[in-house]
């Protein structure tokens, strides 16, 4: 019944967690400074910024009780560059900033 309650508890965090925001993911890291994100034409147009968040999680507690506890840190933020298609599109980040694959974007407003 515990495990019951913990599946439940977390499907209902991560709904929660929903953002209206237009949001995907480095999928190839081009150049220390150029990605290719899972963006197409119809979320984000050249020009558009964008910010990268990455989930920083830590687990504390033993072996039959863990609890995981994430926040959202806001890396740096980005332009769009080149609109690929529908699908992909390509993203200069400043000189220096440390990005990776699986990292999120989000357009900006």
């Amino acid at each position: 019944m515990r495990l019951v309650g913990l599946i439940l508890s977390g499907v209902l965090f991560v709904a929660g967690c929903g953002h209206a925001a237009m949001r995907g993911s480095v999928v190839m890291k081009v150049s220390d400074t150029q990605a290719h994100v899972c963006m197409g034409d119809k979320e984000v147009a050249v020009g558009d910024q964008v910010q990268l968040v990455r989930n920083d999680c830590t687990a504390t507690g033993g072996k039959l009780s863990v609890t995981q506890r994430c926040k959202r840190v806001v890396v740096g933020q980005g332009q769009v560059t080149q609109v690929l298609n529908e699908h992909y599109s390509i993203v200069d980040f400043p000189s220096g900033m440390q990005f990776k694959e699986g990292d999120s974007v989000e357009k900006m407003k």
